[in-house]
């Protein structure tokens, strides 16, 4: 599964949506670090999902000009019915690391921090050169859950920042958002870094999520999602924007394995 930084980070309690107290996101400090291998031998009898939404990004300049930024691991901590609990990131031993060799996935222990109001979570992990393979796995009441292997790629492919990037245009559909696409879907090369996926959120002046979105296509309109693939914040009704009330669009550009190419922010106000 595909899927940001001081450049997204947002802290706070979400109000509503994924209900998760304080003891759900503690760092286990009682138990000893394992492996991923072991982890997975002590949930043998659970079935094992690769169901959890994560990406990584880092090496862009910082907002405040103070240089570029280490390397963040986010995640989607997955829907409020799930009573999703123990979430937990592993470390290969290097980039050459054979992702199918559990044993040398190393637990670590970063904090979960908040982003959009506690929307997603984070992992903070300070590497501004560091090149490996990380995992994020979590649990439900009968099912552990896994991400997909997330390459960081900070050294050698930096993420880019672009601001100008995001055309927007009004028409009888909505506000539409579209900028430079490198989708290459026949491309199954994990190695590759051409995008696979594109990540949208529109946040308020709060960085309160209004929308959270997936495409394929290098375009969203707002709120037309025929062409959505993933809709993380899917209600009922759909969201809306305040006419005059001001907004940003950011959108990811995703790899195939979970590093994130681009990141590209337009604000803007909604429309009278």
């Amino acid at each position: 599964m595909f899927v940001i930084t001081a450049i997204l980070a947002g802290c706070g309690t979400k109000e509503s949506g994924i209900a998760l107290s304080p003891e759900d996101w503690k760092i286990h400090k009682a138990e000893p670090l394992t492996s991923l291998e072991d982890y997975y031998a002590k949930y043998s009898s659970l079935p094992r999902r690769a169901d959890l939404i994560a990406c990584a990004a880092g090496g862009h300049m910082a907002m405040n000009g103070g240089g570029t930024e280490p390397v963040s691991v986010f995640f989607y901590p997955m829907d409020d019915k799930w009573d999703v609990k123990d979430i937990r990131i592993f470390e290969a031993a290097s980039i050459e690391t054979d992702t199918l060799d559990f044993a040398s996935f190393q637990e670590k222990r970063w904090p979960a921090e908040p982003v959009f109001n506690g929307y997603l979570r984070r992992y903070a992990t300070g590497y501004n050169d560091k090149e490996t393979w990380m995992v994020i796995t979590c649990l439900t009441n009968d099912t552990l859950h896994t991400s997909g292997m997330i390459h960081l790629r900070v050294a050698t492919q930096p993420t880019v920042v672009d601001m100008a990037g995001i055309t927007l245009t009004e028409d009888t559909t909505g506000l539409k958002f579209s900028w430079p696409g490198a989708l290459d879907s026949s491309s199954a090369k994990s190695e590759s870094p051409i995008d696979a996926i594109y990540f949208q959120v529109v946040s308020d002046d709060a960085m309160n999520l209004v929308s959270g979105t997936y495409t394929n296509e290098p375009v969203f309109t707002f709120y037309d999602t025929k062409n959505v693939v993933i809709n993380i914040h899917d209600t009922n009704p759909p969201p809306n924007l305040d006419s005059g009330k001001k907004y940003e669009f950011m959108v990811m550009a995703v790899s195939r394995d979970n590093w994130v190419n681009r990141i590209l922010k337009k604000k803007f106000v909604a429309p009278k």
